[in-house]
């Protein structure tokens, strides 16, 4: 499940590489033909779902192996609801969620929330060219 997936490029990318099966989720149901546009000239298939974070169910989520994330974690108000969320996806199953972020301040609340309640882990990436820069990803994988 590729949560708040805008147009769907991280998904796409796992389903055309990995041949992954993809439901990509977002609130706002507009993204829904860019991600199918993407998908299609990408030669890949991925499933829509338009829903908030609070609304995913235990039940809907206990059919995804992982749970990914990218660049989803950029206003304050939606610390609390990514953290519920990792604990119902780990309460229905979930082997693994990966939250990939350019480390903004929800970010590292949510990493340390998940640091203090789970088996998290921090990943660091840098790059020197184009240009240099540092991303992050949270995993929180089941114990």
């Amino acid at each position: 499940m590729d949560l708040g997936c805008g147009w769907g490029l991280t998904g796409i990318f796992l389903a055309k590489q990995f041949q992954a099966k993809v439901t990509g989720v977002d609130i706002d149901p507009g993204v829904k033909p860019f991600l199918n546009l993407q998908a299609s000239i990408n030669d890949c298939q991925i499933n829509f779902q338009d829903q908030s974070f609070e609304r995913l169910t235990s039940k809907q989520l206990s059919r995804f192996h992982t749970l990914i994330g990218a660049d989803i974690c950029f206003w304050d108000e939606l610390t609390p609801a990514l953290f519920k969320l990792i604990g119902r996806a780990l309460k229905a199953g979930v082997s693994q969620v990966c939250i990939a972020d350019p480390g903004r301040p929800p970010f590292w609340d949510l990493l340390e929330r998940c640091q203090q309640q789970w088996n998290a882990e921090h990943i660091e990436h840098s790059i020197d060219a184009p240009f240099r820069t540092t991303k992050h990803i949270l995993v929180v994988n089941q114990r």
